[in-house]
């Protein structure tokens, strides 16, 4: 067994399971308990509905399992244990409750197999536990398990004051994404829709940066689903702001950079070893749309580019057709002109 206390975002990690903290009455109103519902909506209303079936008790884990061919488990974990603290939401958590839970914690890892297993600071901040308590409690339990990694995010304000200094969201791939979204957003004027939002990392990770999700043909071009966790973290974090899951119908969402994310995205990265190729980077990307500053033609660019590769062509004329193979529709947005004018772009800046 591997136990890895640690600082940063809980969201951003790669596990098979994550734990939620959980009252057994179906509130998940505010603290990480809100994240979880914004970010997995799905396992909210089971756990509401077991909660309303008085299923969810203290010292019994409530086990959330995306299927493989679950429409909603593309980039998340594949188990949401939801880890029951308290038994009102009002109510402070009970270390008993934590001692019995994690017994049972360890019976869920080793009947699911599961081998690597992130969770917060169980009953601690908006639970109200002592944290060095119940690390010492963590710690003696979870060292009968083998085979498995246990990642636990401590509280910030556990940490020695030398590490409060510097956020522990930023990595070199968020800072890049934030800068070059403030930078580019007075071009888009003023707000930068979800979908160029997706295009641009479209382009960075076809450059390089490596933000760990697909893209596939979409009606607007390339697409992932998996960004939209990511784009939640940063909206959660107030790093951006308009991202959100509630909007009016038909309404486009779009998101502007906050001042103090984009001065401390570029902080991080004048700091960061990566800094010359972050720069150059981010002026690749600026020089590459420069003209395409919509949603129209970021689609356009971002379409012509993946057809190119697709086809591993620079062909204008085979461009044309592996278009009109994805979707006839986008001929009716995109005539031959624009998307030779694309083609060149790309060809230019020895993007294809």
């Amino acid at each position: 067994m591997t136990l890895i206390f640690k600082k940063g975002d809980l969201f951003e990690s790669h596990d098979e399971a994550i734990v939620n903290t959980v009252n057994c009455v179906g509130v998940m109103g505010k603290g990480i308990a809100l994240q979880y519902k914004n970010l997995f909506p799905e396992n909210y209303v089971e756990y509401k509905k077991q909660c309303s079936l008085n299923s969810v008790v203290p010292g019994k884990m409530f086990v959330y399992e995306y299927k493989t061919e679950d429409l909603f488990s593309k980039g998340k974990p594949k188990f949401i244990i939801n880890f029951p603290t308290k038994d009102h939401w009002r109510a402070k958590s009970r270390v008993e409750y934590v001692e019995k839970g994690l017994d049972d914690l360890i019976f869920v890892i080793k009947e699911k197999n599961i081998k690597s297993i992130s969770m917060p600071a169980i009953g601690c901040g908006n639970g109200g536990l002592d944290w060095s308590n119940v690390k010492e409690i963590v710690s003696e339990k979870l060292a009968s398990l083998d085979n498995v990694i246990i990642h636990v995010y401590e509280p910030k304000d556990y940490f020695e004051p030398e590490y409060l200094g510097q956020d522990n969201i930023w990595t070199v791939p968020r800072a890049i994404l934030v800068r070059l979204f403030g930078q580019l957003q007075e071009s888009f004027g003023g707000r930068i829709t979800h979908l160029s939002m997706q295009k641009i990392v479209y382009f960075l990770q076809e450059f390089g940066v490596d933000y760990k999700v697909s893209f596939s043909e979409s009606d607007f071009g390339p697409y992932s689903e998996e960004l939209k966790m990511h784009f939640m973290t940063l909206n959660l974090k107030k790093y951006l702001k308009g991202f959100d899951e509630q909007r009016e119908q038909g309404k486009t969402r779009s998101i502007e950079i906050s001042a103090h994310s984009f001065a401390e995205a570029g902080e991080f990265l004048d700091s960061s070893e990566e800094y010359k190729t972050s720069v150059e980077l981010i002026e690749k990307i600026e020089n590459l749309i420069a003209g395409f500053e919509s949603p129209l033609g970021m689609e356009l660019i971002s379409t012509v580019h993946l057809c190119a590769k697709k086809i591993q062509s620079d062909d204008v004329n085979s461009i044309y057709e592996c278009i009109e193979k994805w979707s006839p529709k986008k001929l009716e947005r995109f005539s031959f002109s624009n998307i030779e004018i694309a083609t060149q772009r790309l060809h230019k800046l020895g993007c294809i």
